[in-house]
């Protein structure tokens, strides 16, 4: 803009000052600056920055905007003890800003806890938690701060409805320091996969066909840093954009949906330095889970799965333990040494005792083998086998001990050179015995053969020959 000067032989124009350009944009309004003649001496350019407190009508707004949210609007920081609420500049090492949104929930009086507004060096109840219906049950995430930021909080309220300032509340932390819940992955993989091809819309996972958008948790990759939780497209996987640094990583917790293996399990993430895409991400698995097997079959551990055999089951209603497959052996085994000249474990099965008191009589301990129930066949066998020795050691015995006394009755089983037979006695005491059909006489001798044998003498003494 120019003045314009009037001169005797006509008109010149002047420079205003002002600098030519477009004035005003999406983000700032034009201002300007006009003399008593209507001639504008200046323009410049401010930004638009209104406070809410201008705005009109303003708490109806976010009223309705929250209503029936659990979650709320973020905000920056917790506080890590008491603070003035009239009086504040900084929480958690953050310095505020005006408008902030702030975390009370270690006051002094209790009743000053909630959701804050930062103005003007004090905090005032944000409109959006100041009444019983918009606070009540809540969950909110802290941004930013050296103890809290990447928390999250909830508030939990029994009693009948409350005005904000006048109850105690207090705030629960769900999550553990700088680290998040994630949101639910609809599929875990269970071996390696190629990274982005293998996570294509229309792809199988765990027997589960992935959809656009999908969440997949990446946790079985040969090269550890390709772990993580992916974005299904249409063309592979993409990353989480919550999944990048070392605080949305180390420690966060991920629910799988899906899956015939790892449908409804939890996971962390149990080592992560901190880089997405260049350190290693290693994911545990803890809790939940799919029973794996029959109805009745006892849970193990089958390659960080739940395994489950029928032939190795437990009934409750009969209190037995099936051990073993059809045909097959089921062992029970103690615990083998692992350091030089140390035992192996020792396996004991023993009946249950008595009663303390009342004459309860001890539980009696069978050991059956299984009954022939059909075609004539034999019944099964029952063994009683030491263990070997080594080298110039001795085999071990099989040994039946008096339990008052401990006194044995020792079976030495190296003096077996073929299989012998064996009557134990009967209900009169008397002990029989037969090798190759021969049996006592009225002496109570037996007689095997001269080369060598057993006698059974009067007092029921018994003499293992070199042979039997």
């Amino acid at each position: 803009m120019s003045n314009v000067i009037k001169y005797p032989r006509g008109f010149r124009l002047t420079a205003s000052g002002v600098v030519v350009g477009t004035y005003g944009n999406a983000s700032t309004v034009p201002a300007f600056t006009v003399n008593q003649y209507g001639i504008i001496t200046s323009a410049t350019n401010t930004p638009i920055s209104i406070s809410y407190t201008q705005v009109p009508d303003f708490n109806s707004g976010v009223d309705v905007w929250s209503q029936g949210f659990p979650y709320k609007y973020p905000v920056r920081v917790c506080s890590t003890q008491n603070v003035d609420i009239n009086s504040v500049s900084a929480i958690d090492s953050i310095t505020l800003n005006e408008q902030d949104r702030v975390l009370l929930v270690y006051q002094s009086d209790k009743k000053e806890n909630g959701i804050y507004f930062f103005e003007g060096g004090k905090l005032t109840r944000a409109l959006d938690a100041d009444s019983h219906f918009e606070l009540c049950g809540v969950f909110v995430t802290v941004k930013e701060g050296t103890l809290f930021g990447a928390t999250a909080w909830h508030l939990s309220y029994n009693g009948a409805d409350f005005v904000p300032g006048e109850v105690d509340l207090y705030f629960t932390k769900v999550t553990a320091d700088k680290n998040v819940y994630k949101m639910p992955c609809d599929v875990a993989t269970v071996s390696n996969e190629t990274i982005p091809g293998g996570l294509a819309a229309g792809l199988a996972i765990d027997g589960y066909t992935l959809e656009l958008g999908d969440r997949v948790l990446v946790r079985a990759q040969t090269t550890l840093r390709e772990n993580g939780i992916y974005i299904v497209t249409d063309t592979g996987g993409v990353p989480d954009h919550d999944w990048q640094t070392y605080s949305e990583g180390l420690g966060a917790l991920v629910f799988v949906k899906n899956g015939d293996t790892y449908q409804d399990t939890w996971w962390f993430c149990s080592d992560f330095a901190g880089n997405f895409g260049s350190d290693d991400v290693t994911f545990t698995q803890f809790g939940g889970g799919t029973p794996a097997g029959a109805d009745t079959s006892i849970q193990f551990n089958d390659g960080g799965a739940f395994g489950g055999e029928s032939t190795f089951s437990f009934d409750k209603v009969t209190n037995t333990v099936t051990l073993g497959v059809e045909a097959g052996l089921g062992t029970f085994t103690g615990p083998a040494a692992t350091l030089g000249g140390t035992a192996g474990g020792s396996l004991q099965i023993q009946a249950g005792d008595g009663a303390a008191s009342g004459g309860g009589v001890g539980g009696s301990l069978t050991i059956k083998a299984g009954d022939a129930l059909s075609g004539n066949d034999d019944g099964g066998n029952f063994y009683l086998t030491p263990g070997a020795k080594d080298g110039a050691g001795n085999d071990g015995q099989v040994y039946i001990e008096d339990p008052t006394s401990n006194n044995s009755a020792v079976f030495n089983t190296s003096l077996l050179t073929a299989d012998q037979g064996f009557t134990f006695p009967d209900a009169t005491g008397t002990l029989v015995l037969s090798v190759n059909g021969s049996t006592p006489d009225s002496a109570g001798n037996v007689t095997v053969s001269s080369t060598g044998g057993i006698s059974l003498g009067l007092a029921n003494m018994v003499t293992l020959g070199a042979t039997l």
